[in-house]
Parts: C-alpha cells; structure tokens; sequence
C-alpha cells in the first residue's frame, strides 16, 4: 500500500511545483503587448531538443527583454511578432502567450490530477479493504 502513497505523493508534487508557478504568472499577469522575436536557442544533445526563445517589447514607452523558459511547443520566427503578457506592477517580469506556455501547464496539471486520482483509489481501497494497512 505504501507504494500507492508514494506514486500518488510524486504525482501531485512533481504536478504542483511544475505547473504552480505557470498558474500564478497566467492568472496574475494581465497585461498584454506585441514584442518581437530576438533569437532562439536550441537544448544541446541529439534528436529533439527543446528551444528557449529571447524576445523584445515595449510598455509604457520603456523596452524590455525577456525568455521563454525551455520547451519543445514553440515556433519562432526572428524578427516575428509575439504575444506578450507581463506583470502590470513590475513590467519587466513577463511571459510568452503562446501554445508552449499552456501546454507546459496543461501537462503538469494533467500530473497533479492523476496524483490526486491515486490518492482517491488508495483511500478506496483503504475503505474496502482494511487489511491492506497491517
């Protein structure tokens, strides 16, 4: 049985630090500007390596740079357009909108749930089956 826990403990865990702090930046970020794409940097390795990509933009008047974290769910064209979505009370603390950002929190929300669904089924079987804790 202590193995359920385990697996279910990891799942929610790996799920939660993952995807908690992508939450926070989507719900909290709300502002929205058009930047521009600067260069993009590959992982190192063989095969399909994810990518990082620098971008500019503009609030304000004041320009700011910043990067995307490390996936493999983003196209860039340098010197394209990009979506933009930063922190209203500190500007220069901003994000990607686009298809890698929320399929990164997709992924690590798909981990917690399925943490929390083993939780569940441990705690059923605990239920039906009492002996499983000696």
């Amino acid at each position: 049985m202590i193995a359920v826990w385990i697996v279910a403990a990891s799942f929610t865990l790996v799920g939660a630090l993952y995807s908690g702090p992508k939450w926070f930046r989507l719900l909290s970020y709300r502002g929205r500007a058009t930047g521009t794409f600067l260069s993009a940097q590959r992982g190192l390795g063989t095969g399909s390596q994810p990518m990082r990509a620098l971008y500019r933009y503009e609030v304000d008047g004041r320009v700011y740079e910043g990067s995307s974290g490390w996936t493999k769910f983003i196209v860039v064209r340098r010197g394209g357009p990009c979506k933009v979505r930063y922190s209203l009370s500190d500007p220069s603390r901003s994000y990607l909108a686009q298809f890698g950002t929320y399929a990164n929190i997709a992924i690590g929300t798909v981990f917690f749930l399925v943490g929390l669904a083993i939780f569940g089924v441990g705690a059923m079987l605990v239920a039906l089956y009492p002996e499983l804790l000696s």
